[in-house]
């Protein structure tokens, strides 16, 4: 009796093996590079300044800020919160605010270029209003 034939791994199973032994510095980068291939495949009508803008706007938060973060609310619902940790979740609140700031000026540039209204943008990208908490 001969064991049984199992398939050839698909070229997607081996790319997901391949992605899950990336560091996470090269994660970031590899997914900031499938953002701006999906946006260019999508709309391959685009220029290079509104793939750009796209590829700044899709790129997500830091984990080293958003899992710190996340934490740091958890434990202020709890009321675990000490004061140092507060100060530190100010820091992280600030910075995310700026990243967020930083990426609506990219959306207003991109709607500029598209001359459509910025709320119109965000719905066409599926874009909404991040919920910190």
């Amino acid at each position: 009796m001969s064991p049984p034939q199992t398939s050839p791994p698909s070229a997607m199973q081996e790319l997901f093996i391949s992605v899950q032994r990336l560091s996470l510095r090269d994660l970031e980068t590899f997914s900031q590079q499938v953002s701006l291939f999906y946006a260019q495949r999508k709309t391959p009508h685009l220029s290079k300044k509104e793939s750009e803008l796209l590829q700044k706007i899709n790129q997500g938060l830091p984990k080293t800020i958003w899992d710190p973060y996340k934490q740091l609310v958890a434990k202020r619902r709890n009321g675990t919160l000490t004061p140092d940790e507060h100060k530190m979740l100010i820091h992280f609140s600030n910075q995310l605010e700026e990243m967020n700031a930083e990426r609506m000026g990219y959306l207003v540039e991109l709607a500029q270029l598209w001359q459509q209204p910025l709320r119109k943008v965000m719905d066409k990208l599926g874009i909404y209003p991040l919920d910190h908490e």
